[in-house]
């Protein structure tokens, strides 16, 4: 005989079926999260979602016994919380040590090194500044009264269609 797999559908159907309200959001209202022992082992976000807020989780076998007898039946014998505690404990640990595993490998730098400085108040590695294009979309309608561009300050596009230079040119000069 082979077992049927239960889906969220099939066991809100069921849980329906006896009475219950169901919903897929976990919230304070919410009496129980039913799940299998495969969402524990994942650690699916319900059943973390139910730990945080104290809400017990009860193996999808507790649903069907219900069913079975057309009864609330004890749910005692069917808890998952403890277990799934235990996952979700183990699987942060996991990551807390792959963390730590990590940040020892990355060596530490000293701030406080004078050459920093030296690096820092020197011209080493930067250019010299590059007038870009105006982007202003005048141009794309070949317009010269825009007041951004044809302004006190002119855009450099505008100063090159005057046959004069852009604005950093006469800077430096």
């Amino acid at each position: 005989n082979k077992k049927e797999e239960m889906t969220y559908k099939k066991a809100s159907s069921i849980a329906e079926e006896l009475g219950a309200v169901t919903t897929a959001q976990v919230h304070n209202r919410v009496f129980a999260v039913i799940c299998n022992k495969s969402a524990i082992q994942q650690s699916t976000q319900r059943v973390r979602k139910a730990l945080k807020k104290c809400i017990p989780l009860i193996d999808i076998q507790w649903l069907l016994k219900c069913r079975e007898t057309r009864q609330r039946v004890d749910h005692k014998d069917y808890l998952l919380t403890n277990d799934a505690s235990a996952v979700v404990a183990k699987r942060e640990k996991i990551a807390k040590d792959a963390l730590v595993a990590r940040s020892c490998c990355v060596k530490e730098v000293d701030v406080e090194d004078e050459s920093d400085n030296e690096i820092l108040n020197s011209d080493i590695g930067w250019s010299e500044p590059v007038s870009l294009d105006c982007c202003c979309v005048c141009h794309d309608d070949d317009r010269d009264d825009c007041k951004w561009c044809s302004g006190e300050e002119k855009c450099n596009v505008i100063l090159q269609k005057l046959g004069l230079t852009s604005n950093n040119d006469a800077e430096k000069k």
